[in-house]
């Protein structure tokens, strides 16, 4: 097969991608199964799907220039052979770097390009036109403990408000989005909306093993970590976990592109590559190594969070 890669730095304007059909705009797809219609009990393989050309995107924000243009040299030929392992055929991949993620959105809807790896806040934003396929985990969670104080002790899985309130918290900086912004959707879904800033005695660390080892001197009476702690004399009161850094999706406006059957075979195929070198490697090295499945609703308590202010 054809291999194609064109890499556009991330200061210049984004060029218009290469038509791929009559119209320029959505890769040209091509059923190699028999014509006609079928119904589940002919028990008929689904057609192979075979594509002209793929328009990759990445709008990948905090890797290193150097991590990230590799990446970008490589992918192309790495998606080809895991797409092709799933069943899916495509003559040329042209990978590319986005001007700014919501400039990566814009194309998306547009269809003039067809995958993208994007920040979760831009997905976020933006995801009218765009179908999620895959979430990329952060390393961190977020883990609210009771801790092994006196106080800590006294209380169950399921305190009441009255029962926190006054109690000594150990959270991140208002920045942290595990330390701070997912412990205030704890309290808000569990307390009739209360957040951080209604408890009356919030202590601030500036990292999670400062806070925990505050906590075991007896310190604070809550406390939250980024990894779940194994040690005696804590309670779990909440967990999120995972909690997404960025999602690879599809454009809405090819229809075979966003079909499920599109979309299951790529989840396979960047699975497969997060699993195994070369790929992991170079997938680490821009933080997209560890992905799940996940629909559109996964990304609800990001979006009440956001809305809270984050």
């Amino acid at each position: 097969m054809k291999r194609f890669f064109s890499l556009l730095l991330c200061t210049a304007m984004l060029f218009s991608l290469i038509s791929c059909g009559k119209d320029g705009t959505e890769p040209p797809v091509t059923d190699s199964g028999s014509g006609g219609t079928s119904d589940a009990s002919d028990n008929v393989p689904a057609p192979k799907l075979d594509f002209e050309t793929l328009n990759v995107e990445l709008a990948i924000e905090g890797a290193e220039v150097d991590a990230l243009m590799t990446l970008g040299r490589e992918l192309d030929a790495l998606l080809e052979d895991a797409l092709e392992a799933e069943g899916v055929e495509v003559d040329d991949i042209h990978v590319t770097f986005g001007t700014s993620s919501a400039a990566t959105t814009d194309a998306l809807r547009a269809g003039n390009v067809q995958l993208a790896w994007l920040p979760v806040r831009t997905y976020v934003d933006h995801a009218e036109g765009i179908t999620p396929v895959l979430g990329v985990e952060m390393e961190e969670g977020c883990y609210i403990y009771a801790a092994p104080s006196d106080a800590g002790h006294a209380l169950g899985s399921d305190p009441t408000w009255d029962e926190i309130s006054g109690l000594s918290w150990g959270l991140q900086q208002e920045y942290s989005l595990c330390g701070f912004w997912y412990p205030t959707l704890y309290l808000a879904d569990k307390h009739d909306g209360r957040t951080t800033e209604d408890l009356e005695n919030a202590v601030f660390f500036e990292s999670f093993d400062d806070a925990l080892e505050s906590a075991r001197r007896g310190e604070v009476d809550v406390v939250v970590t980024d990894a779940p702690v194994t040690e005696e004399g804590v309670t779990l009161l909440a967990e999120f976990s995972p909690v997404f850094s960025g999602v690879v999706a599809v454009t809405n406006a090819n229809e075979v592109v966003a079909s499920d059957a599109f979309c299951q075979k790529l989840e396979a195929a960047v699975l497969s590559l997060c699993k195994a070198e070369p790929a992991r490697g170079l997938l680490q090295s821009c933080g997209q190594d560890v992905c799940r499945a996940v629909t559109d609703a996964d990304f609800d308590p990001l979006r009440r969070i956001f809305s809270m202010g984050y």
